[in-house]
C-alpha cells in the first residue's frame, strides 16, 4: 500500500496497461515470487518432517497456497507474452 503513492510520483499515471507495467509493479512481482518460494520450502520441510497422518492435509494445503499465490505471476507473464501479439492485430 506505500508502494502505490511512490509509483503515482515516479512514474505518474498508472492506468496506461496494467500495474505490473511500472517499477514499482516489478517490484511488487518480484516480493510475490519471493513469497512463493518461500512457501513452496516451508512446504517442503514441513511435509518432510510431519506425521503421516497430518501429510495429506499438508499436500492439499500448500497445494492451495501454491495456487492462490501464484496467480498473479502466471496472469502477469501470461499478458506480457500474448497481450502484445493479439492487441498488434
Amino acid at each position: 500500500m506505500l508502494l502505490y503513492p511512490l509509483s503515482l510520483l515516479i512514474e505518474g499515471d498508472l492506468n496506461e496497461d496494467h500495474h505490473y507495467d511500472h517499477i514499482i509493479g516489478n517490484i511488487i512481482l518480484y516480493y510475490r515470487i519471493i513469497i512463493l518460494g518461500a512457501i513452496l520450502f516451508g512446504l517442503f520441510s514441513t511435509y518432510f518432517e510431519a506425521h503421516p497422518k497430518s501429510k495429506s492435509f499438508i499436500m492439499r494445503f500448500g497445494i492451495f497456497a501454491i495456487i492462490y499465490n501464484s496467480c498473479d505471476i502466471v496472469g502477469v507473464v501470461f499478458s506480457e507474452l500474448f497481450l502484445p501479439k493479439y492487441m498488434q492485430k
